[in-house]
């Protein structure tokens, strides 16, 4: 690596009077070093002041082979250091905007002729022996070498790499306050007995560990329920893990204002607040962007494309709304696959709220102060310190958190009874690898809990997500249903009773028990997802199947001709849970 000359200000004095003491590597013939600055001599001998106090450090390529450049120290006006990344096809055709960087960063031009056109020479010539990788993005990286690169830059667990600043935009708001002991035992001990905050800190936790195991587990968890119960202090509480109180997002953004806060805080915790100020239409995209992991490519001024962001995040969402409710607002129905990406958990029916333990405060409302006054001082420790301890032994990292989301997943598997489908394994590998995060992290005394209080608070949240789920009022029922109920209200002349001899065809019928509705009405109903809409609603048990493996059953006699129709409990769409009063037939 290229040294670095560094003398105290006071030492600065007449070029003239003292040639250069250490010449910096790669530093090309005709240029010299001075305390006061780069100094190039001309043939005729006369030297030339072209600016302040610069040295190239190293040559640096991206990590993925490609993007050649050079790491730039300069010192500004007040005698600070700072470094920046330049690329080698920017300096030489867009030098404009180097040198603006340059500038902001407090370089100053000397007086010689053409000082910035000098400056720009001196730069594409420069070539140090040092060498670097650049890591253009923040969260775990796996190559050259696994390691994790925090929003301020710093790379924790290789050495030669760089981060670039411009990625890191969440830098500001992930400071740190007070000690990672204050942080556990003032805010990280109020969690213990709330199985709510345990499972939002773990997610907190859970960040990193994506990366480095499987990213395709990438999701989050909406807490949903009315105001004032505790949602917002919870969501706090999680976020505090990596910084300040600006870390809480709004869900009021568009779509791609969404993927760059989720590429600006890969590997650690997005939170988004308020989902109820959300456009639908951004919500449902947004849900599948943030666990897939990358966001839309965009054109370039020169016609290419250009890869979009991409990131491995956890994400936890708050909001008096669910999901499936927010989307049907709009008409919007909600797929099983984003059900469990974002797995809905009721904020509001604990013991206080979302909370089971209040640690000495009189009440829920007082205990959310607590949480408030506390997450002021005390932030941005924790998240830094696991990802130090994880990175310490990366493969011993990935053999623990296998170990411990085994043994949550094979509870959690006990409360099935039987082999998962696609989807619920999703949400409980989530949930078990959320646990393991939190159990890894109380044992590495990041926490204050007992061993084992996370994976319990998980496999809770996995019981009751399950149970909401196959108790008839599932998220993607729920949504099916209210399209039910959308088209028969204003239909009602084109439904029959059962038995009633109509003037024209009846589009679906009714008696006290059930709806019946044609194979093209469900269609009209439904549009083309009608065969998955049928599976939730008989997993449900709001659609009765018919015989063998037919979900439309045949019709009752008195439907002329006895077709296929879908036969829906009426239980299920009356909007108060109960049959209307219809005549019997």
């Amino acid at each position: 690596m290229g040294q670095m000359i560094t003398l105290p200000r006071a030492a600065y004095h007449e070029v003239e009077e003292e040639a250069p003491t250490l010449r910096p590597d790669g530093l090309p013939l005709g240029y010299d070093l001075f305390p006061d600055g780069l100094w190039q001599t001309s043939s005729d001998g006369k030297m030339h002041h072209i600016g302040s106090w610069l040295i190239v450090e190293a040559l640096f390529k991206e990590a993925t082979g490609q993007g050649w450049g050079k790491v730039v120290t300069l010192t500004d006006p007040d005698g600070a250091r700072h470094s920046l990344t330049l690329l080698d096809g920017d300096i030489a055709t867009g030098w404009n905007k180097v040198l603006s960087r340059l500038l902001n960063a407090g370089y100053q031009l000397g007086d010689a002729p053409e000082a910035a056109k000098r400056l720009q020479r001196l730069l594409q010539a420069w070539r140090p022996h040092a060498r670097k990788s650049r890591v253009n993005r923040i969260g775990v990286h796996l190559t050259p070498q696994p390691c994790f690169v925090l929003p301020n830059g710093r790379v924790i667990g290789a050495q030669g790499l760089i981060a670039d600043a411009a990625a890191t935009s969440a830098a500001s708001d992930m400071e740190a306050a007070g000690s990672l002991e204050e942080w556990r035992d003032q805010i990280g001990a109020l969690c213990s007995g709330n199985p709510l905050m345990i499972m939002a800190v773990s997610l907190a936790f859970f960040g990193p560990v994506l990366g480095l195991i499987d990213p395709d587990m990438a999701g989050g968890f909406h807490l949903g329920g009315s105001s004032s119960r505790g949602k917002s202090s919870i969501a706090e509480v999680a976020a505090s893990v990596w910084g300040g109180p600006r870390l809480r997002r709004s869900w009021n953004a568009t779509a791609n204002g969404l993927e760059a806060l989720a590429a600006a805080h890969s590997g650690t915790l997005l939170v988004l607040d308020e989902i109820g100020e959300a456009s639908p239409k951004v919500i449902g995209r947004a849900i599948y962007a943030l666990s897939n992991g990358a966001g839309k490519g965009r054109m370039t001024a020169e016609a290419g494309l250009k890869a979009g962001e991409t990131w491995a995040l956890a994400f936890l969402s708050t909001g008096e709304l669910g999901v499936a409710h927010k989307l049907a607002e709009a008409g919007v129905e909600i797929m099983a696959g984003q059900s469990v990406r974002l797995i809905e958990v009721a904020a509001d029916g604990h013991r206080f709220g979302a909370f089971d333990a209040l640690h000495g405060a009189d009440d829920g409302a007082g205990f959310a102060d607590l949480i408030k006054g506390r997450r002021l001082r005390f932030h941005g420790t924790a998240g830094p310190a696991f990802v130090e301890a994880a990175f310490a032994d990366v493969e011993a990292t990935r053999a623990r958190i296998t170990a411990l989301a085994k043994g949550a997943s094979d509870r959690m598997r006990k409360t099935l009874g039987v082999e998962p489908d696609g989807q619920v394994l999703r949400a409980l590998k989530r949930c078990a690898h959320v646990a393991a995060a939190g159990e890894l992290a109380t044992r590495h005394g990041l926490t204050g809990w007992k061993v084992g209080e996370a994976e319990d608070a998980l496999v809770e949240i996995f019981e009751d997500w399950l149970s909401a789920r196959d108790d008839g009022s599932t998220l993607a029922a729920t949504a099916h249903l209210e399209k039910v109920r959308a088209w028969v209200e204003p239909h009602a002349n084109d439904m029959a009773e059962l038995g009633q001899v109509t003037a024209k065809p009846a589009k679906a019928w009714r008696d006290r028990e059930r709806l019946y509705f044609l194979p093209e009405t469900w269609v009209d109903i439904h549009g083309p997802n009608h065969q998955a809409v049928s599976r939730d609603l008989v997993a449900a048990g709001a659609l009765e199947p018919g015989d063998g493996r037919n979900i439309a059953a045949r019709a009752p006699r008195s439907i002329p001709g006895r077709p296929r129709v879908y036969r829906l409990r009426r239980a299920s769409v009356d909007s108060d849970g109960r049959a209307d009063e219809a005549p019997s037939s």
